[in-house]
């Protein structure tokens, strides 16, 4: 059963300095045009491939990937990366990143000593990275390696599975050539890997060590169903899907299953779909300028009339009112 990762709000800011249409991106993904304005903006695996898919597909002919590192070495603030950055060295660094880095998102960081120097290796939990994470791996380790040691480090070898848009210029930023393969890595020379950080601080670490087990084990312990497809239905009805067989799918189970797992739990996949949906409409209905038939539109109803007669049964008032009454509070 897929878990759910949560993307970056401040990649709203981002996007825009970069150029990018954040709501073409999320369309063409597939995904809620609101994901990045929620409290909580969270996505699943097969979500946040289509996300970083669709960023590729926005910017063709753009390495975006090698802003979006260079950004991430230099203004991303996350727990994950404050620790990484109270490392002595980036061999340290490495391994404290691959032991969270199911914290960023469905992937998995291998460090290696080899007999050329540290090599890291990213790969996907399950599926192959878009271009745009390959790339932006090799640019943030870079980026980050030079920050931190304020030293002119360049990598001694990447490999990417294919060439970036504009790949001159690629090279000459990170300094190194970029070569192909079924892979994505970066290798540092032994002496780079051991230079030490400007920013060690280990007293930082002793602090972020033990938040940063509590948020992986908190997000490893097993979900019940009914929150995972309350998660793929939030992802799947503003595209107008959300029927049984379409969440049964993506969790990779029978609807014949999915419901006896769910009666297990004391509920039904009507039941889901209706707490997901009311939880929606209230969210949508915070939006002033979203008209109540776009809302019944995100929520995966052809005929406006349906929602507003669910949103009755649900809450015992009307939409308008229910808006007015959260205007009000």
């Amino acid at each position: 059963m897929p878990q759910t990762y949560r993307v970056p709000a401040e990649l709203r800011l981002l996007f825009d300095d970069l150029g990018v249409s954040v709501e073409n991106v999320l369309r063409r993904a597939g995904l809620p045009a609101d994901l990045l304005r929620r409290e909580v903006p969270e996505v699943t695996t097969s979500g946040f491939v289509r996300f970083w898919t669709a960023l590729g597909d926005e910017t063709e002919g753009r390495p975006v990937g090698l802003a979006i590192g260079r950004i991430g070495a230099h203004e991303v603030f996350s727990p994950p990366i404050v620790a990484v950055l109270a490392s002595p060295n980036l061999a340290t660094a490495a391994r404290r990143i691959a032991q969270f880095k199911a914290l960023i998102g469905p992937l998995t960081l291998r460090v290696e000593d080899t007999a050329a120097g540290l090599k890291l290796t990213k790969q996907g939990k399950g599926f192959k990275l878009p271009p745009v994470l390959s790339l932006m791996e090799a640019s943030f380790w870079t980026h980050l390696a030079r920050r931190v040691t304020r030293a002119p480090i360049t990598p001694i070898r990447i490999t990417l599975p294919e060439r970036p848009p504009d790949t001159a210029t690629v090279e000459d930023t990170l300094g190194c050539r970029i070569r192909t393969g079924p892979e994505t890595s970066v290798t540092f020379s032994a002496a780079d890997a051991q230079r030490p950080f400007l920013t060690a601080d280990a007293e930082a670490w002793r602090f972020y060590k033990p938040v940063l087990e509590r948020q992986l084990a908190e997000m490893e312990q097993s979900a019940t169903l009914a929150e995972r497809v309350h998660a793929v239905l939030v992802e799947m009805l503003p595209s107008g899907r959300g029927r049984v067989e379409d969440v049964a799918d993506a969790l990779a189970l029978s609807p014949r299953s999915l419901q006896r797992h769910l009666r297990r739990e004391g509920t039904t996949f009507q039941k889901t779909l209706a707490a997901t949906r009311e939880q929606l409409a209230t969210h949508y209905l915070r939006v002033p300028e979203m008209e109540t038939t776009e809302v019944a539109f995100l929520l995966g109803y052809d005929d406006p009339n349906s929602f507003f007669r669910a949103f009755r049964a649900w809450t015992g008032t009307t939409p308008e009112r229910a808006r007015l009454a959260l205007e009000a509070a």
